[in-house]
């Protein structure tokens, strides 16, 4: 990036009634009307720059926010059979599926076997488990997939 020196511009001013020159301006040449034509392009195109710089710290920001929720699963049927799958909805809805979802297993009431996520909506998800438990607690954490 060059340095830009500004330029002064100063009228060409003349007296009316007898010619005189009272104020040279300031000459317009190729060089000059180029180096301004040169400082605005390279102010649009840093400009340009910064916007999408301030846009993607905006979306890593707001993708920073990670929803926590907890929900107990509960299971009907007898080993191997599992009917715990539940829709969780978003408290924030996301802008797209690039979201990541985590899970914790807190507790359960016999084997839990795996966590499962499925089902991913911008407005929510499934979760099941696979086990022969009779009900567990999956904490999970949403991040990512809001953009402005």
């Amino acid at each position: 990036m060059m340095i830009y020196d500004k330029t002064i511009w100063v009228d060409h001013v003349v007296d009316s009634d007898t010619g005189e020159v009272i104020q040279q301006g300031t000459p317009i040449s190729e060089n000059r009307l180029n180096k301004s034509e040169d400082g605005i392009f390279e102010n649009r195109e840093l400009t340009s720059l910064e916007m999408q710089q301030i846009l993607e710290l905006k979306r890593n920001a707001e993708n920073f926010n990670v929803e926590i929720g907890s929900v107990t699963l509960s299971n009907s049927q007898a080993y191997p059979f599992n009917n715990s799958k539940i829709t969780i909805a978003l408290k924030k809805p996301r802008n797209s599926l690039d979201y990541e979802i985590s899970t914790e297993l807190v507790s359960s009431n016999g084997e839990a076997g795996d966590v499962i996520v499925s089902d991913k909506q911008t407005n929510g998800f499934k979760l099941e488990f696979t086990g022969s438990a009779t009900a567990a607690t999956v904490k999970y954490f949403v991040k990512g997939g809001i953009y402005s």
